[in-house]
């Protein structure tokens, strides 16, 4: 599946460079970020629709999420998916497959790249915070 970019018809993409180790001690700046990201989070609960072919379905069936470390705390409420939902996105998935798989790699890498563009141009703080609550992590 590789053997285009191993055997270097295609450029080989530049490695990565590694984010700074950030401390998070008490009164740095990235912890108080973090801090106001996660009061941020815990006063304003998400709803979180189902996203299937790209696009989101809202099942009015509503569950909660709750914080493990303090079941008290709503984090948010997601739309639970039935038999359709699944069978839809499992049908959205398998048509997707194709057209990825086809994709060229760098095209494929392009997203990755942009992700990690966006986690450290400030999304680390709401993905640290996310975690926190969600898992029960500290920073």
């Amino acid at each position: 599946m590789y053997d285009s970019f191993l055997y270097g018809q295609e450029p080989i993409p530049a490695l990565p460079a590694n984010e700074p180790v950030r401390s998070f001690s008490p009164g740095s700046p990235e912890r108080d970020a973090i801090d106001a990201e996660l009061r941020a989070m815990a006063a304003n609960p998400m709803e979180i629709p189902l996203v299937i072919g790209g696009k989101r379905v809202r099942t009015g069936r509503l569950k909660e999420i709750r914080a493990p470390h303090d079941r008290s705390l709503v984090l948010g409420r997601y739309h639970e998916a039935g038999e359709a939902e699944a069978l839809a996105a499992a049908d959205a998935a398998a048509r997707a497959s194709a057209g990825w798989a086809e994709t060229p790699f760098q095209e494929r890498a392009a997203v990755f790249r942009k992700a990690a563009e966006l986690i450290s141009s400030g999304w680390w703080k709401a993905l640290n915070a996310s975690t926190m609550l969600g898992q029960s992590k500290n920073a």
